[in-house]
């Protein structure tokens, strides 16, 4: 694969709490048995620009915005286990890490947004446009996007800066030129955002050419797990309408299959896989 960018990309990652779902509406011929998905979070270093979040994973104002109803119809759906010493600042701290100098969040839904507003500083935010524009609905159609009230409103108070206003760029260098157009995150082409729709509004992913850990691609939840991607197991379709655009979300799901059987040595890292994000022994016995 070519490699236009020589920077080389520090990568670590680590999960934010956890939620349980029936395994069945993730995966096609998946058993009905609950399971547990990790709220993945990527920590990306830069030799210039800094620490950059791929994501925040769930937060103390989860709880808060999903106590009232309707809200509380999200936590029932999909229980939460979040432990407050396991928190956005708290893992960076581990890591080495006072602050993030940057927040690119994949898409607005509860679960990869909560931990932002646990730091002390919000550093600067970039999401799509057609995810700022989300949060202009109204409280229940804000709820059925998968960002509580609550989340809303404070994500609308932040200056939230657009994917679509960093520089284009060909993705066909990397292969991924079936996505169409990427964009330069941080100016040297070592994080590349890329669009890929069908879950939620304006989901978009990072491509990452040169890391400590090799080429990879932050994919969100555009699958649940890489091994649904190996196996050509999408979810089913009740699952793909309830939570976006269900033909949108087959077309990024085949092109991601397609590139992954292309490319196989690119690491393909979903955000809620525990392949990618493992539980701990205690969080497995909960």
């Amino acid at each position: 694969m070519p490699q236009t960018s020589e920077t080389v990309l520090e990568f670590t990652s680590f999960h934010i709490g956890y939620c349980r779902g029936p395994l069945a509406m993730t995966q096609r011929g998946a058993p009905w048995r609950m399971g547990r998905f990790p709220a993945g979070v990527a920590l990306l270093r830069h030799p210039v620009h800094g620490t950059i979040l791929f994501d925040t994973g769930y937060g103390t104002l989860f709880n808060k915005a999903t106590k009232p109803f309707p809200e509380r119809i999200y936590r029932w759906l999909t229980p939460v286990t979040f432990n407050p010493a396991d928190s956005l600042p708290k893992q960076l701290q581990r890591h080495g890490v006072g602050a993030p100098d940057l927040v690119f969040l994949s898409h607005l839904h509860a679960d990869h947004v909560a931990g932002l507003f646990d730091l002390n500083t919000i550093p600067p935010v970039i999401t799509s446009q057609a995810a700022i524009e989300k949060l202009a609905a109204k409280r229940l159609a804000s709820l059925q996007a998968g960002c509580p009230a609550m989340l809303r409103d404070r994500l609308k108070a932040l200056p939230l800066k657009a994917v679509e206003s960093l520089p284009q760029l060909s993705l066909q260098p990397y292969g991924l030129q079936a996505f169409g157009i990427g964009y330069d995150l941080l100016g040297d082409q070592s994080a590349i955002a890329v669009a890929l729709p069908g879950h939620g509004f304006g989901q978009t992913g990072l491509f990452l050419p040169k890391t400590s850990k090799g080429a990879i691609f932050l994919v969100a939840d555009s699958i649940w797990s890489f091994q649904s991607l190996q196996r050509n197991l999408p979810p089913p379709r009740f699952t793909l309408h309830r939570l976006g655009n269900a033909a949108a979300f087959m077309d990024s799901f085949a092109k991601l299959r397609a590139f992954h059987l292309a490319q196989p040595q690119v690491e393909i890292i979903a955000s809620h896989c525990t392949e990618s994000y493992p539980l701990s022994p205690s969080e497995v016995k909960i």
